[in-house]
């Protein structure tokens, strides 16, 4: 994670011992910074990443600036322009 990036849920530093293996507790990572580790890698743990864009240009972009495009989705008011 980059400076500005904000955790709103979770604690990067919380894991815990299971009987196999490690469990890493949800997260949830607002105010993402350009080319912070969380636009350009791959998460693989219960990480929610929260994007604002002020404009429908600005999602696609930010849609389209990782190389992995596992998940996403789009919430909005308007499912016809959606």
């Amino acid at each position: 994670m980059k400076a500005g990036d904000k955790i709103i849920y979770g604690d990067i530093t919380e894991t815990e011992a299971i009987t196999e293996g490690w469990f890493f507790k949800p997260m949830i990572i607002e105010d993402i910074q350009p080319n912070s580790p969380a636009i350009t890698e791959e998460f693989f743990g219960p990480v929610f990443t929260l994007f604002r864009a002020k404009d429908q240009n600005e999602a696609i972009s930010l849609a389209n600036s990782s190389e992995y495009g596992l998940g996403a989705s789009l919430w909005t008011q308007n499912e016809e322009r959606a």
